[in-house]
């Protein structure tokens, strides 16, 4: 009886330790059909992070006179200890080899099956610490994707994982069934993705960012910087801002802009700094204060956006899908890694079209948003910071200080906007940016009426002429283990009564301001009176940024004709208070007064005509 080896190659690649496995039975590769394989791959993680991996494989042969005799697994970037394996008749007996950062386990087979139709199964046990980590306050467990190969009938994964770990914030790839901390990923005769599983209740990180302004014009003027806002997934938490800015205003795209005031050829440093959590789920504040915001600057054509350009147009028309649009941005366009290394031109859709293979994120993201819009669905640009082990494999690549850009698209269906990311979907060779994001990406600023304003921390390097152009470190984002303090201080209220009120009615300014470092969510300023009518009587603040203000005119009337009527006034913003006593000043108390000033200028008059 002849006896043909068999060699099966399987490759993985995960984004966060580059693991590659490949399985094989002997040198000759296209013997690998001769074969159907099932596989079913346990991982099972303790407490401290280490897995016991158990392997069962069952070769089907394809072929009558065809049997394998050995089984290898080699791994690279992994640590195994533990190591062993058996099939039906008993003990394998296993080599392992380990050279250039490489592990190859080589088990012989006891149990040979020839015969088409029959089958040969083994299963091979080892430990591994190297497919969970833990990033700050959540637990990232990453195993392998099997290549593409005719020869796998059955891929079955289990993971489980302990209490400890916490509630699960993201799949890439959603388990097909889950089973108290035990998820299930099955597939059938397609390629396994790469399955990354996060867990734990959100992420913090703590920031340090530096602005630098400088005022070239002959007059005082007041500029801006743009601070990172709240989004859908994150909440910011400024310890502090110095030096304190005018105030904090929110624009239509919810950037927070900083105001402040220099002098001409006055030069101003400024430091931001404080803590953000990142969160796998929509935080629902924030969807309330943002629900119903106008999306017509999310549909605009701009220089970089071009939706009107025919090329862009048709394309458009094509894909008609985020997911598809995704899916031809990711594996038409190549990052370009040399471009990192410059200080490079942003080439916007139409240019990333005709150059595919020099992208770098703002290429992947122009042409996303671009054709998005192009079919009628809102989207824009969101230029920050996302946190990453290896910028090979995740690459930061925007502006002089290390920012990353994604877009957003807007899910009419459930009212929210959605982040993507092409780019890392591309370079990660697969991993799924589509379905969710990760806890790693900080918003700087958006963009939507505008494609490029407001600039993004790390973009105001400008200070005086003869400093333009150093380079220095502006933007310091770590992993930190610190919770995000929830308490905070009231709001400030104040009122502005008229000294006295014409006419029983008169205007009533009100200021409302925001001290703290933290965002003020779903306050209603109340106005009440006693022997007072106030129009009107409240006011909705959905969102109030730090060191935000804001004023509002009331008109109060008063009750009666009465001379010199008093009325109290009351304002109340997020358990805040202010009060006042209003006085009013009728059309009668008028007249009466002037009577007897006439009358007094007449009884002088006439006294001194009779001296």
């Amino acid at each position: 009886m002849r006896r043909f080896p068999l060699k099966k190659v399987v490759k993985a690649s995960i984004s966060l330790f580059f693991l590659v496995f490949w399985m094989f039975f002997s040198s000759v590769k296209t013997h690998a059909a001769e074969f159907s394989t099932d596989y079913d791959v346990s991982y099972t993680i303790s407490e401290d992070g280490e897995a016991s991996v158990q392997t069962n494989i069952k070769l089907t042969n394809e072929i009558t006179n065809l049997f394998a005799t050995q089984y290898s697994l080699s791994v690279k970037s992994m640590n195994m200890d533990n190591v062993s394996g058996y099939d039906s008749k008993g003990p394998l007996k296993i080599r392992v080899d380990k050279s250039r950062g490489e592990s190859k386990l080589t088990a012989q087979l006891n149990d040979k099956v020839v015969g088409k139709g029959n089958t040969q199964s083994l299963t091979l046990l080892y430990h591994t610490q190297n497919i969970s980590t833990h990033v700050g306050q959540i637990w990232e467990v990453t195993l392998p994707q099997m290549s593409s190969d005719a020869g796998i009938n059955h891929y079955s994964v289990h993971l489980s994982v302990p209490q400890s770990f916490g509630t699960p914030l993201y799949f890439k790839s959603e388990p097909s069934q889950t089973d108290g901390r035990t998820y299930t990923w099955q597939y059938d005769q397609v390629t396994p993705q790469t399955i990354i599983a996060s867990f734990g209740s959100g992420q913090t990180f703590s920031f340090s960012l530096k602005y630098h302004l400088y005022n070239d014009g002959d007059h005082e003027s007041t500029m801006q910087i743009a601070l990172p806002p709240d989004t859908l997934y994150q909440k910011m938490n400024y310890t502090s801002l110095s030096p304190s800015p005018l105030d904090v205003v929110m624009d239509d795209d919810g950037n927070w802009l900083a105001n402040y005031a220099l002098g001409s050829g006055k030069k101003m440093d400024i430091v931001a700094e404080g803590l953000v959590q990142v969160f796998g789920d929509p935080r629902k504040e924030f969807f309330q204060a943002h629900d119903g915001d106008d999306l017509h600057g999310d549909l605009l054509s701009t220089d970089y956006w071009p939706v009107d350009e025919p090329q862009i147009a048709d394309l458009a028309r094509k894909l008609k899908t985020p997911q598809a649009i995704y899916d031809y941005v990711t594996s038409t366009l190549s990052y370009d890694y040399a471009r990192v290394t410059t200080n490079p031109e942003r080439l916007g859709a139409i240019k990333a079209l005709q150059n595919p293979q020099r992208a770098i994120c703002m290429e992947f993201t122009d042409l996303t948003v671009a054709l998005l819009r192009a079919v009628g669905i809102p989207a824009r640009e969101i230029n920050g910071f996302a946190f990453t082990n290896n910028t090979q494999l995740r690459p930061l690549s925007l502006l002089v200080d290390v920012l990353h850009a994604w877009p957003e698209y807007y899910d009419s269906d459930r009212r929210i906007w959605v982040p993507i990311d092409p780019t890392w979907g591309h370079t990660t060779g697969g991993v799924d940016y589509f379905s969710s994001l990760d806890l790693a990406h900080i918003a700087f600023v958006i963009h939507g009426a505008s494609s490029i304003y407001p600039r993004p921390a790390g973009a105001y390097k400008l200070a005086t002429k003869e400093e333009n152009g150093k380079k220095g470190k502006d933007i310091d984002v770590r992993l930190s283990s610190k919770e995000a303090s929830l308490s905070h201080l009231p709001l400030i209220v104040r009122m502005e009564l008229p000294s006295g009120v014409l006419f029983s009615e008169g205007d009533i300014r009100i200021h409302v301001e925001n001290p703290n470092g933290v965002a003020i969510y779903g306050t209603t300023v109340t106005i009440t009176g006693d022997q007072v009518v106030v129009t009107p009587n409240s006011f909705p603040l959905p969102v109030l940024p730090p060191w935000g203000k804001k004023d509002f005119t009331v008109k109060a009337q008063t009750h009666g004709w009465l001379p010199f009527k008093a009325g109290n006034i009351r304002v109340e913003a997020g358990g805040a208070v202010a009060s006042g006593t209003l006085t009013t000043q009728p059309p009668l108390v008028l007249a009466f007064c002037a009577l007897l000033l006439v009358l007094l200028a007449m009884g002088i008059a006439l006294y001194r005509r009779r001296s």
